[in-house]
């Protein structure tokens, strides 16, 4: 504050505390604040002067002091308006946004309670899913058992009828038997040979011979995932010996990525 603007504010407070209803201070001080866009100020002092100019009966104040006063009125009057409309625009904005807010929480919410009942859907249907799988893997493990044991009878029978290579009579049948096996179980688990594969190193891989489906290998593995998990029920099924069947299990093992003691285990969740 310069040593005019002091003097004149000192002047306008004097005017106050002795009752002067003249006020000249007070509109310069108006006016000053009004020049330095002070406008709330310059209102104000402007009003509280020509207030006191019309109940006091000062014409020639009042005359002298209306043109700036309307002006600094006007200009104030202006600026609380438009100070208005902005507020009045950033509250329908702010309503706006809470409408479009509460409406995507409706949106939200509800489809959210679509997806809840979709995933009990879906939930549901997987567990129908993995009955109906339970109950036939149930069934084609009673199908080998059945099988393995009509082929032991059927090579006895023709060993007593005078075949003269029984050896030759149930190899023949045993590649029936696994072609059957590989059919049946690659109709439901139509990507075992590449999932069994993704779990072994890329040098332990195994790719079936043309015109077979499966290897030894993966048959047992495949049984494994049926839930045969003993050797010596392995052997029966698949007519081997149980040390045949150790061997090649550890050797699978041996080749698995990972930890090879959890290796039967991702067997088993193939297409769980």
């Amino acid at each position: 504050m310069n040593r005019r603007m002091e003097w004149l504010v000192r002047s306008a407070i004097t005017d106050v505390r002795c009752g002067i209803t003249d006020n000249g201070s007070s509109w310069i001080v108006a006016q000053d604040c009004f020049d330095a866009g002070n406008l709330q100020r310059a209102y104000c002092l402007s009003d509280y002067s020509l207030t006191n100019a019309t109940f006091f009966n000062a014409p020639t104040r009042f005359i002298q002091n209306f043109t700036p006063g309307h002006l600094i009125s006007n200009r104030y009057e202006y600026e609380q308006r438009q100070a208005a409309i902005r507020l009045t625009v950033v509250l329908v904005l702010l309503l706006v946004l809470l409408v479009a807010t509460i409406i995507l929480c409706i949106y939200s919410w509800r489809q959210n309670r679509r997806l809840h009942a979709l995933n009990e859907q879906i939930t549901l249907v997987n567990a129908r899913l993995t009955a109906s799988n339970k109950v036939k893997e149930q069934y084609i493990c009673r199908y080998l058992e059945v099988y393995s044991d009509y082929i032991r009878r059927l090579t006895t029978m023709a060993r007593k009828a005078g075949e003269k290579d029984p050896a030759a009579f149930m190899d023949r049948e045993m590649e029936n038997f696994y072609r059957s096996f590989d059919d049946t179980f690659l109709s439901l688990y139509g990507t075992f040979v590449q999932d069994f594969n993704a779990l072994l190193k890329p040098e332990m891989r195994i790719t079936p011979k043309p015109g077979e489906r499966m290897t030894v290998e993966m048959r047992i593995f495949a049984l494994i995932l049926l839930g045969i998990t003993s050797s010596a029920k392995i052997a029966e099924l698949l007519c081997y010996s149980p040390n045949t069947i150790s061997n090649y299990r550890v050797k699978m093992k041996n080749g698995a990525l990972g930890e090879r003691d959890t290796f039967e285990q991702r067997i088993q969740e193939i297409g769980k």
